[in-house]
């Protein structure tokens, strides 16, 4: 900026140099020395990043993410990441916008991409760049889960339909409230019955955490064939159970109850909510469910306006005052 000043200062008589074209080598040297990488390049480091350090699950989702921001990208003439702007970022907000996109899956995107782009700057691959994106305003999660009514059904109707390995599955899920991804990758050497608990060491969040057994899950595994398996969950090859086979299960048990849209994620949302109404404080249930923030917990506080009012009336200050 000194430099500028005195070449534009009446003082500099000196030199014989036009203050544009000086600007304009400045410039360019600059764009020189700038590092560049490919959209396609970057996404495919990113994506071997996120195989090696997170869940198969978690790898798949982003991967999903990544398909549809290659098409954007592409349509709109993006090849390398020193095209991605904060212009660019609004350019994209709009077209997801007009294409109909919620809210959170725009958000997801676009900090995806500012993620990829920060972390291969770390990898001193490109150029840091300073984003200013703001989020989309979203709207609370709404929380699906089972009601308590049809969980009595289902326990009923797995006790007298199923074989004691799904009856397995579904009590796990019910009673642990565990992923169905991290359900099938149970090893049977970290399942402790003296115990009752299992040691659940691979995770969605790669966070290590514990599940604990209520007795009638501990009668369930004993009742399953366990001899030389690798896993709690395997089918009758000794192959590990997919995530597929649970819905499966989950999804033939809702058609005979006539459950619309049962999963196995609503288990996991009923046994949080279940275990807050019941009294399990916010921290001890994040810690249960795995979570990596109390801001994915608070979203199961979603009393209706009855429980509130029930709850207003049991712990009113005026019937706690001594008198």
């Amino acid at each position: 900026i000194k430099i500028v000043h005195f070449l534009s200062s009446p003082f500099n008589d000196g030199f014989n140099i036009n203050l544009n074209d000086f600007v304009k080598e400045l410039f360019e040297k600059a764009q020189l020395n700038q590092k560049d990488m490919s959209i396609s390049a970057g996404f495919a480091k990113f994506l071997f990043y996120v195989k090696t350090q997170y869940s198969p699950g978690n790898y798949r989702h982003i991967q999903s993410h990544l398909r549809t921001l290659t098409k954007d990208l592409d349509f709109l003439d993006i090849t390398m990441f020193s095209q991605v702007t904060n212009d660019l970022l609004f350019e994209l907000c709009n077209i997801l916008v007009e294409r109909g996109c919620s809210a959170p899956t725009i958000n997801r995107r676009i900090q995806l991409l500012m993620r990829i782009h920060k972390f291969l700057a770390e990898e001193d691959l490109l150029t840091p760049y300073n984003f200013k994106y703001r989020k989309l305003k979203e709207l609370e999660p709404h929380v699906e889960m089972v009601s308590e009514e049809d969980l009595l059904r289902i326990l009923e109707h797995i006790e007298k339909y199923l074989c004691t390995r799904s009856q397995l599955v579904v009590m796990m899920l019910i009673t642990t409230g565990v992923r169905r991804s991290e359900l099938t990758r149970i090893k049977m050497r970290h399942v402790d019955l003296e115990n009752k608990q299992i040691f659940l060491d691979d995770t969605k969040t790669k966070k290590a955490r514990y599940l604990f057994l209520t007795d009638e899950v501990i009668e369930l595994i004993k009742g399953c064939s366990l001899d030389n398996v690798t896993y709690l969950l395997e089918d009758e090859n000794h192959q590990q159970i997919t995530p597929n086979a649970i819905s499966m299960i989950i999804k033939r048990i809702g058609l005979a109850l006539d459950i619309p849209k049962l999963s196995p994620h609503k288990f996991r949302h009923s046994y949080a909510t279940i275990l807050l109404k019941n009294g399990c404080d916010v921290e001890s249930l994040r810690r249960l469910m795995g979570h990596s923030s109390l801001k994915m917990t608070i979203r199961y506080l979603n009393y209706t306006n009855d429980e509130l009012k029930q709850a207003n009336l049991k712990f009113n200050p005026l019937y706690h005052l001594e008198k």
